[in-house]
This record gives C-alpha cells, sequence and structure tokens, in this order.
C-alpha cells in the first residue's frame, strides 16, 4: 500500500496548520514543524515537533526523527519565511540577511535534499511531492520585502531544478502562489484553507503541473504566464 504521510515545515496557525488539517482529512498520517508547536497543532498533528529553520542542520534531525517515528514522508512542504525589512533595505544588517536567508533558503535546499533522498526509499508507484510555500515576489519588487523576496526567487529557481533533475517516476515538486483573481498577490490576504484545499490537489492528481503553481481561493491552479496583475 502506498505511503501517506506528509511532514510541513512551518505548521504555523494560517497555512502550514490548515495544510495539516486537510490532509488529516483525507486519511494521511501527518507531521508538523514550528518554532513553538501550539496546543491546535498538537492536537491535529500525529506528530508535532519544534524546530528553527534559520539552523539548516534542524531540518536533518527532523527528518530522522519524523523516520524513525512514523515513517518516509511521501510529501513535504516547505512553508518558513523570514523578513527583515527597512523603508531601505540595505539598512538591515548583515546578521539578519544572513537569518532571513538561512530560513528562505539555505533551509529551503536542506529540505529539498533531505525529501530527495527520502522519496529514494519509499516503494516503487509511490506519489511523491514537494511544495514550497511562495508569493508574487517572483514577479515584483518591493523594497521593504527584498530578503523575502531574494528567498523566494532562489527558491523557484531551487524548485525549477529539482523538477527538471529529479521530476520523474511519479515525483513532482511545486513553488505555490496564491493569486487574487486577476493575478494580483494576496499579501497579508493569504487564505489557510485555501493553500491546503490546493496543497492537496497537487499532492494527489495523477497529473503533474507547472513547477510554477499559481492558484486562486476556490479556482485552485489559474495561469497567469508568470506575470502580475492589477495591484
Amino acid at each position: 500500500m502506498s505511503s501517506k504521510l506528509i511532514l510541513v515545515l512551518g505548521a504555523g496557525p494560517r497555512v502550514g496548520l490548515n495544510v495539516v488539517k486537510k490532509f488529516a482529512d483525507n486519511g494521511y498520517k501527518t507531521v508538523g514543524v514550528s518554532r513553538n508547536p501550539g496546543e491546535e497543532l498538537s492536537k491535529v498533528a500525529d506528530l508535532a515537533l519544534s524546530a528553527d529553520f534559520s539552523k539548516h542542520e534542524s531540518i536533518k534531525t527532523i527528518f530522522d526523527e519524523v523516520k524513525s517515528k512514523v515513517g518516509v514522508p511521501n510529501v513535504v512542504v516547505y512553508n518558513g519565511a523570514a523578513n527583515h525589512g527597512a523603508k531601505d533595505p540595505f539598512d538591515v544588517s548583515v546578521e539578519d540577511f544572513i537569518l532571513d536567508s538561512n530560513i528562505n533558503i539555505v533551509s529551503a535546499y536542506a529540505a529539498l535534499q533531505q525529501a530527495i533522498q527520502a522519496f529514494k526509499e519509499l516503494p516503487k508507484g509511490t506519489p511523491k511531492t514537494f511544495i514550497y510555500t511562495g508569493n508574487g515576489l517572483t514577479h515584483m519588487n518591493l523594497p521593504a520585502l527584498m530578503n523575502n523576496g531574494m528567498g523566494k526567487r532562489a527558491a523557484l529557481y531551487l524548485i525549477e531544478n529539482a523538477a527538471q533533475i529529479h521530476g520523474d517516476q511519479g515525483t513532482r515538486f511545486y513553488y505555490a502562489d496564491e493569486r487574487e483573481a486577476g493575478g494580483a498577490p494576496v499579501y497579508g490576504r493569504i487564505d489557510g484553507p485555501a493553500h491546503g484545499e490546493f496543497y492537496y490537489e497537487l499532492a494527489s492528481s495523477e497529473k503533474t503541473g507547472p513547477y510554477e503553481a499559481t492558484f486562486v481561493k476556490g479556482k485552485g491552479y489559474f495561469d497567469f504566464e508568470g506575470g502580475i496583475g492589477a495591484k
């Protein structure tokens, strides 16, 4: 029988927790990882872990613990994000720039590396999916969000390479980006349940969609042709 286990790296109250809930409701074993796991996550997930993604070495430790306690995940979601912003982004200290980069890029790379290795351990024919939670900063510039935007652009490149090199035999890699119906970014209006619905759709579909997976609440995948709509 195919493995049905999701590991959500960054199981916060908006996106991550709702992803855990959606997959749990559909028969998945679930592992949620957060800096400070709340009571709700502990109730929903089969295993709730604490970790600091500014330390990339925490990622391997998480995968090792998940394998020993629950099993090998066939769905991995990276939902970590950080941004030390300023009106002039070059006023941000080098230390904070490095911290944000560790969370947005370095630990995401570590998660991809560990996921690719883990997927190889699963039985042949098991659907395998990696999803990075992105945003519209890959196609627009907001100086106050420079650190986050750089991370998202780098992450999209990571996902593109993973999809090109390892995107076969039922393995899919996605950069998920929620948009308004007209293509504009959702900014602070991120919808957690919509992410849960879309992520489950990506993981359960028999077809592999584009690695840059833009979607609209209530409609699912929508191709904005790499652009940004009206603000």
